[in-house]
Formats: C-alpha cells, sequence, structure tokens
C-alpha cells in the first residue's frame, strides 16, 4: 500500500491512448484520443488560445455551503446570537443560504454578514469576505463574494423546488429518512434546512457561548452534508449529467463564451464534483493532505480548480483507505470526466454527435456508479465510528460528541445517496435503514440491539457494492 502511495496518480490511469475503435499496431488509429492530465480544455480562435471550461456557478455554491459552515462553526455566530437574539441569527444564515449572491436582495456579495456585530471595528460595509475556504483568506485569488459568480444561491435549486425529487412510489416523487405530517415530500430538504438553523439560531442565543451547534444532533455536519448532497451531487447527477437534460443539449458553439451548452453542463458537473484541476499530476495521499492546490503557479488559490471540495476529498481518502488499493472511486471519477471532456473536444474531428454522445452515457455511468459507491464506503466509515463509540456516549460528553458527529454523518449521507438513480440502494432499502437509525442517535437501554441492526446494515452495503471484507473493517 506504501508503495502505491509514492506512485502519481498519472502513472495509476497511465497517460496512454484511448481508442475509439480498435487499433492499429502502428498506434496511428485516426479515431484515437488521449486526454489531457489536467481539466483544462481550450480553442483556437484569431490566433489566440480561448479556455472554454467555465464551472463558477458550480464552484460559487460550493464556496457558499463552506461559508455557510464556516459560519454556524464561529464564534462570532454565537456573538450575534447573545447580543441580538435569534431572529439576527437566522437572518445571516439565510443571507447566504437564500441571499447567495444575488442582486435583488440581501446577499454576500452587498453586505457584509460580519459586521452584523463588530464591536472591534474589524470589518467594513460592503460585500462579504470569503471566510469558509482557508484560514487566511489573503492567499485567495478572489476574496469577496462580489467577485464570485453572480446571482447564485442554494434554496432556489433545492430538491422538490428548483430541482426535482428522484425516488418514486406509487406514483408520487417521495423524499425518504425524514418525513413530516404536515409537510409535502417536495417541500421537505428546504424544511429540514431551516428547522436546523432554528435550532442554530436557539443555541446561539442561549446564553451559553461554548455550545455552538451540537446538542441531540450536530447540525453543522447535517448542513453541510446534505446541502452539498441536495445541491452538488443532485445537480451533477441529475441535471447536468442527466441523459434527457444536459445531456441532450445543444451542441452549437456560443461564439462569445467559446463553449456549447453541453459543454458547460460537463463542466458544471466536474465543478460540483470539486476535484482541482491538476489532480492528476497529485497522488493519493497528495490529494488528501496538502490542501489547496496553486495549479496555475500564480501564487494564489483560485476557488473554481484549485481547491478540493468534499466530494473529490472522500472518493480520495476511500481510495487511500482501501486495504489493496482496490477501490478507484476518486480515479475512475476523474478519468471519466476527462474522457468525456475530451470526447466533447472532437480533438480529431472525426465523430459525428451521435457517437460523442454514446460516449458521454458511457463515461457518465462510470462517474454516477462510482460517486455512489463512493458515498457507500463513507457510510460504512461511519457506521464503523459508531460501532467502536455509541456504547461510550455517557462516559463522557467527549464521547457523546463524537456518537453525535458521526450518527449525523451517516444520517446525511443515507439521505443524500437517494438522490442518484444509479444507486445500488431501492428505496424499500432507503426507508429500512432510516428506520434503523431514527431521527437522533439511540442512547437508550436497546441501544446494543440498534448496534445490531447497524451492522446488519454495513453487511448489506458491502454485499451490494461487492465491497471486501478488509475495507469494509478498515474503512
Amino acid at each position: 500500500m506504501a508503495q502505491f502511495h509514492k506512485t502519481k496518480l498519472a502513472m495509476a490511469i497511465l497517460p496512454m491512448t484511448f481508442c475509439l475503435s480498435a487499433c492499429n499496431e502502428d498506434n496511428t488509429d485516426p479515431f484515437a484520443i488521449t486526454p489531457p492530465d489536467n481539466y483544462r480544455f481550450q480553442t483556437e480562435s484569431d490566433g489566440r488560445s480561448i479556455n472554454t471550461v467555465d464551472y463558477t456557478e458550480a464552484s460559487t455554491r460550493l464556496v457558499l455551503i463552506k461559508e455557510l459552515s464556516y459560519l454556524i462553526g464561529s464564534d462570532y455566530l454565537q456573538q450575534v446570537g447573545e447580543n441580538q437574539g435569534n431572529e439576527a441569527v437566522l437572518e445571516l444564515l439565510n443571507t447566504i443560504y437564500e441571499g447567495g449572491t444575488l442582486s435583488n436582495r440581501t446577499s454576500l456579495a452587498n453586505s457584509n454578514i460580519y459586521n452584523i456585530y463588530d464591536p472591534d471595528n474589524a470589518y467594513q460595509a460592503g460585500p462579504s469576505p470569503i471566510l469558509g475556504l482557508v484560514e487566511s483568506n489573503d492567499t485567495l485569488e478572489v476574496k469577496n463574494f462580489d467577485q464570485l459568480a453572480a446571482n447564485v444561491n442554494l434554496k432556489s435549486i433545492m430538491p422538490g423546488m428548483g430541482a426535482p425529487l428522484i425516488q418514486e412510489k406509487d406514483g408520487q416523487k417521495r423524499f425518504v429518512g425524514w418525513t413530516f405530517l404536515d409537510v409535502a415530500y417536495e417541500d421537505t430538504p428546504d424544511y429540514l434546512i431551516q428547522k436546523w438553523f432554528a435550532a442554530i439560531a436557539s443555541i446561539a442565543s442561549d446564553g451559553d457561548l461554548e455550545t455552538k451547534y451540537i446538542n441531540t444532533l450536530n447540525y453543522k455536519v447535517l448542513i453541510e452534508n446534505f446541502l452539498m448532497g441536495s445541491v452538488a451531487y443532485l445537480q451533477s447527477i441529475n441535471v447536468h449529467l442527466n441523459n434527457e437534460l444536459g445531456l441532450s443539449s445543444s451542441y452549437i458553439q456560443d461564439t462569445q463564451l467559446g463553449y456549447s451548452s453541453i459543454e458547460n453542463h460537463w463542466d458544471m458537473a466536474f465543478g460540483y464534483f470539486g476535484a482541482p484541476i491538476n489532480a492528476s499530476d497529485l497522488d493519493i495521499a497528495e490529494l488528501i493532505n496538502t490542501g489547496p492546490q496553486d495549479a496555475n503557479g500564480d501564487g494564489l488559490i483560485h476557488y473554481s480548480g484549485e481547491f478540493e471540495f468534499n466530494y473529490a476529498h472522500n472518493a480520495a481518502l476511500r481510495d487511500n483507505d482501501s486495504i489493496y488499493s482496490s477501490t478507484r472511486f476518486f480515479r475512475d471519477i476523474n478519468q471519466g470526466f476527462l474522457m468525456g471532456r475530451t470526447y466533447l473536444s472532437n480533438p480529431n474531428g472525426t465523430l459525428t454527435q451521435t457517437e460523442i454522445t454514446n460516449h458521454l452515457v458511457t463515461e457518465k455511468t462510470i462517474i454516477s456508479k462510482q460517486w455512489d459507491a463512493s458515498l457507500a464506503a463513507k457510510a460504512i466509515a461511519h457506521t464503523n465510528a459508531i460501532g467502536a463509540i455509541a456504547s461510550l456516549w455517557d462516559v463522557s460528553a467527549v464521547y457523546d460528541n463524537i456518537y453525535i458527529e458521526q450518527w449525523s454523518e451517516l444520517k446525511s449521507t443515507l439521505l443524500i445517496m437517494q438522490y442518484n438513480l444509479d444507486t445500488k440502494i431501492s428505496l424499500e432499502q432507503f426507508e429500512t435503514f432510516h428506520q434503523t437509525l431514527g431521527i437522533k442517535p439511540n442512547k437508550t437501554a436497546n441501544i446494543n440491539l440498534f448496534l445490531g441492526d447497524l451492522f446488519d446494515m454495513r453487511e448489506e452495503l458491502q454485499a451490494m457494492y461487492e465491497f471486501s471484507d478488509e475495507d469494509t473493517q478498515n474503512w
């Protein structure tokens, strides 16, 4: 395993020539293409090279989610709650979730949420600074939210609102795993966010400045994971890579932008996956340990293309923890995106539109299934952690908080896995898994029975995804 970790990812996926039909022995097949190592694609116009990749809208939403998570975990939010009360906290949280970078309401692009309570005058009026990505935003090329993609938020594309629910039963779209008698399925994802916001606001205004986002649940974990799934995962898999939506869009190049609608859909899906553009130059250990990548060597970090966000990190982390390097989550997903975009560029000019679309569907299927499997591995990892700590929850507050955190990770992971039609988990199995988990960590006298059911679930996941015993136990 150590030997693998020293091997560059580019070597692991070998910079070989991929053939679209049988290759000649002299390797001169005119249909052969070679994907680049980095996710950079250009076109020539008037003697100039024009970048044809733009997924800043996707990256902006990822930054909004990270900023929301940063705010939830900050001392600042507690101070706002202490001095200005519950409603002020809710307003700040929704300025990110609903406002985003919109221009027609209070948003991060036109107001600074960090000077609402600022007795030391540390912040000035104007747009909000980006604080959720790095410790010091001096290293960021783009430092304020008015410099990100404009008119972007999170709420408007939540499942049931701006995007359809995926699961269906008895002719009705369903949201599985957390339901309320008086809330329609399509309203549930947004309702959950507002319910969790209300809990955070209550904690922030309770006079206890130490406890920030945990009581019976870890709301910071729930919100970040759930939004990543409800926005990034669903949009990538079921909008931009959907055969009838993104992959059926126009191949006609926009002369001003330099790319077609279908190219942009593919790029947006890659952006939501959240890998740095130079990921193929890094080995797995570097991907999970080195942080932001200055891919273009300008000494600054760009929010779109030089960060590794949640899903790319999780895929690399599970690959890294695979005992015999038997999983290829990150490598297959990243390579699938590179291959698909290369087909779209049609560098040899030999492919018909139908042939390109067929290749895109093939690559999309690999991406979708491996992304789903990487989340199943994440679910197993949190199940293992719960098994190790849950029975000790009443020994100390530390153990209790770890149990709550791991339960919140597992619950939110299983919630978002329903957004992929390629998932190996049926709606009925999702319902059973969520019945096992409930809506809060089990701290009753029946905890050992709960753990037994939880490990039965782990065995089912292992069998569905054909994970090895070694990986299942080590994650």
